[in-house]
């Protein structure tokens, strides 16, 4: 949602102050223009935000919907204030964002900045000229009194204070486009989008269900998935761009900030092609895997932990692998063309696995070995922010 932020800040005084006069007072604002913001943010809203009673303003439901959204953008942007601010009044936290702040273009201008580091590029994006993103991000680094960018020989390079400050940036714009959700919930009517996190395990049988089911049950509910390395989705988790993390389960100190919570477990198996010289023989034993070259999921994955565990536990040595990825149709193609053994999660072969539903070119090896029970999908959810799609 496009929108000016002093609009919020305004509905937060009004809210906390339960007048237009006291809003006017804590603002340093004419009663006017605090009325007139308010007005135009139930424009923006399509709501009412605000009833008149003889004790004084009071808050509709609409308005008590995105309170606890918009106290947390104002917290967030409060970062950018150079003065200490008080951590023990988060009700309070509007009075301490700098008007500066309160422009949702500029600090979208920023973040494209901190994501691409060329002024330029992020010019033809917004659609402004190189000298209207320059002067935006100097408004903002007057904020803060220091720099957020140093030139470098190869380009922009964030100082680490802007780095900081691209996090709670990027989660306040995300809670903003969030309000007109929140108020359509409060109606009984689940809108807006779901941003899923999407790792290999997942995306072969539970999160495509699980999508299928949400979408029917609610059509209006958009939803977006990511597919990324671990490290990149839990960096947009904490920015507040995604909603949760559908995939391997990792050991807690890799996210010790999420909520975790285990789905299902499912075994390894490993996986040949059909004809391959392996499922001439009724009994595949651990020796007969000898000399084959493998295809196994990325070093640092819960799967290849649990793999090198298991030869480990057998005393002995790794296969030799000369491919590692974790997506399934690159490890179908390979099988396909190559005598490679592949050690992968069972649902990620779904449509391959099993006597009723083998194709040409894949079966899977019989023996023990193949059957290592491995953690399923957990959801990770930043304990920080839920969404109210899930509530």
């Amino acid at each position: 949602m496009s929108m000016n932020l002093a609009y919020l800040r305004t509905f937060l005084a009004v809210a906390d102050t339960g007048s237009i006069s006291g809003a006017s007072r804590t603002l340093f604002r004419a009663q006017s223009a605090v009325t007139r913001a308010v007005q135009e943010f139930e424009l923006l809203l399509d709501t009412q935000l605000f009833e008149r009673r003889p004790s004084g303003i009071v808050p509709t439901s609409a308005a008590e919907a995105i309170l606890p959204r918009a106290h947390a953008v104002m917290q967030e942007l409060a970062a950018w204030s150079k003065d200490k601010v008080p951590t023990a009044q988060p009700e309070a936290m509007y009075r301490y964002v700098p008007p500066a702040v309160l422009c949702g273009r500029r600090l979208e201008m920023f973040s494209r900045l901190l994501r691409c580091r060329h002024m330029p590029t992020v010019a033809k994006q917004v659609g402004v000229s190189q000298p209207a993103v320059s002067a935006a991000i100097s408004s903002l680094e007057a904020c803060i009194s220091e720099r957020l960018f140093v030139r470098t020989t190869r380009g922009l390079s964030p100082t680490d204070h802007a780095a900081l400050l691209g996090q709670s940036t990027r989660r306040a714009l995300n809670d903003v486009a969030r309000l007109r959700s929140d108020i359509a919930l409060r109606t009984g009517e689940i809108t807006g989008e779901v941003a899923v996190g999407a790792l290999p395990l997942a995306r072969a049988s539970i999160l495509p269900e699980a999508i299928a089911q949400l979408v029917a049950a609610h059509p209006n509910v958009l939803v977006s998935t990511v597919e990324s390395p671990f490290e990149d989705l839990c960096a947009a988790l904490r920015a507040g761009e995604l909603d949760f993390i559908v995939g391997a389960l990792r050991d807690a100190e890799q996210a010790p900030d999420f909520e975790t919570r285990e789905l299902f477990r499912e075994p390894l198996a490993i996986v040949v092609r059909r004809g391959h010289p392996l499922t001439q023989s009724r009994s595949v034993g651990l020796k007969d895997l000898a000399g084959y070259r493998w295809i196994t999921p990325r070093r640092d994955t819960p799967a290849r932990t649990l793999l090198s565990s298991a030869f480990a536990a057998l005393n002995h040595p790794e296969p030799t692998v000369v491919v590692e990825t974790g997506d399934a149709a690159i490890v179908r193609r390979l099988l396909a063309q190559t005598d490679l053994l592949a050690a992968v999660s069972a649902s990620q072969m779904s449509a391959e696995i099993g006597p009723e539903k083998l194709r040409p070119y894949l079966s899977v090896c019989p023996e023990r070995f193949a059957r290592f029970e491995s953690h399923g999908a957990p959801a990770f959810s930043s304990r920080r922010r839920r969404r109210d799609w899930r509530k």
